[in-house]
């Protein structure tokens, strides 16, 4: 899942680009050193996709079973790594609230309208279900998890409703002089929807996102984030959903120091997002055509996924060059007329 995915690039922006970090997790937060350059986070931006392809490519072979253990589903661990990433970057954000929701927007939107179009025509040449004209707008806003629930088209997207949802909560907050509050706030909600079992499927996911944002705005967030994912882990015991809180922020905690990253690293976290928004099309396609060999769909399933993400996000940004460069032209006709 940029940032995503779902950043992460699917959620955040990668660092693929970034240079090492020097010193301790707690030293780099502390000096004020973006989370952005953190390059733990592209080998966990790795882990995380594998969890959740792992777990879909069971799934439409139909072990499902194989993806769960002890109540843990492989999946969502995998959402939970990614959330905890974007979580902690946003923690360190220093440009005005709405600057920063426009960056964000406009990393996440343009690669998930392309798949949401590629997703509902697939589905209407396919018949593979209904769809209407409502949904196909619902979802262009990147809110259908909200009003469709269960009818999504490209179900894996459901991830970007509730990123998107907790950014705007984000660039709220922000807009307020105490911000810190409101978000604390809202984690105690999440957190007593989690115990009344109210939807805890979905406040756990919000809460590993709250929770790592507020553990990196302390003084002391390696200390405070192994209290919490302590306490977390304990409230596992009897309530599963805890758990998802407690692996992402120790996932997130024990890649602070990781100064180094392998080129395939970088380049699998680079296009992580888009891979993500796109795969389940392919791996269900790639079952349904070659249903004598079920393996062998999900194989090309994943080199189409992989095709399609690289075209995706060079496409898109060879489309921001072409439109700055026609502006920059346009700026400079104006300057010379005046």
């Amino acid at each position: 899942m940029t940032d995503t995915s779902p950043d992460q690039k699917a959620i955040e922006q990668s660092p693929s680009g970034s240079e090492a970090t020097q010193g301790s997790g707690e030293g780099l937060v502390r000096k004020g050193v973006s989370s952005e350059r953190i390059v733990g986070y592209d080998h966990l931006r790795c882990v995380a996709l594998l969890c959740v392809l792992c777990s879909h490519i069971l799934s439409v072979l139909g072990r499902e079973d194989l993806t769960i253990f002890a109540g843990v589903a492989l999946g969502q661990i995998g959402v939970a790594i990614f959330l905890a990433i974007s979580g902690a970057l946003v923690a360190n954000e220093k440009r005005p609230p709405g600057d920063w929701l426009i960056a964000r927007l406009k990393k996440i939107l343009p690669a998930y309208w392309v798949v949401t179009v590629l997703g509902f025509l697939v589905t209407i040449l396919s018949g593979y279900k209904s769809v209407s004209l409502l949904q196909f707008l619902w979802q262009m806003s990147g809110f259908g998890l909200t009003f469709l629930r269960e009818d999504l088209v490209n179900v894996a997207t459901w991830f970007i409703s509730l990123l998107l949802t907790l950014y705007f909560l984000v660039f709220l907050a922000r807009l307020t002089k105490y911000p810190r509050w409101i978000l604390s706030g809202v984690w105690l909600f999440c957190l007593g929807m989690v115990l009344l079992d109210c939807e805890g499927h979905y406040y756990s996911r919000c809460l590993v996102f709250l929770t790592s944002l507020l553990v990196f705005q302390t003084p002391h967030p390696i200390r405070n984030g192994m209290l919490f994912a302590t306490l977390s882990f304990a409230g596992s015991i009897p309530l599963r959903e805890f758990l998802y809180p407690c692996v992402g922020v120790l996932a997130v905690l024990s890649v602070q120091a990781i100064r180094n990253r392998p080129r395939w690293i970088g380049l699998m976290a680079q296009y992580s997002y888009e891979f993500y928004l796109c795969h389940g099309i392919f791996l269900v396609g790639g079952v349904k055509l070659l249903k004598r060999a079920p393996p062998i769909g999900c194989f090309v399933g994943v080199l189409a996924s992989i095709a399609l993400a690289v075209v995706i996000q060079h496409g898109i940004e060879w489309l921001r060059t072409q439109n700055q460069h026609r502006l920059s032209k346009k700026l400079g006709r104006n300057s010379e007329g005046t």
